[in-house]
């Protein structure tokens, strides 16, 4: 159980995290055609954890996703019940945030 503990608030600081760098993305440096990728285009997600996004959340872009308060994500038992649902949640707004910056990693 202390284990589990310790991989979920592990999971919710990484979450956070994120969610900060995708604060500080360049919302003119990125093309407008690439913020409106829906979420289904996420490679790397599974199929439920696209669909948990979009009915939970109401998100349908990753640049929406990319910009959900954390404390949203945490009320919804559907991504934080499961440590491998949260895994999921983490891994697809990492690959979205990865997405939006494209260019901009590789020139930094």
């Amino acid at each position: 159980m202390f284990k589990d503990h310790n991989d979920m608030n592990e999971l919710k600081e990484r979450l956070a995290s994120l969610l900060h760098k995708a604060d500080e993305l360049n919302p003119s440096a990125i093309p407008t055609a690439r913020k409106k990728i829906p979420v289904w285009k996420l490679e790397g997600a599974p199929v439920r954890i696209k669909s948990m996004i979009g009915n939970a959340l109401g998100v349908d872009t990753i640049w929406d996703l990319v910009h959900v308060p954390c404390g949203k994500f945490l009320q919804y038992r559907c991504f934080t019940n499961s440590r491998a649902r949260m895994s999921e949640l983490v891994s697809a707004i990492d690959e979205a945030i990865l997405t939006l910056a494209g260019d901009t990693i590789a020139s930094n």
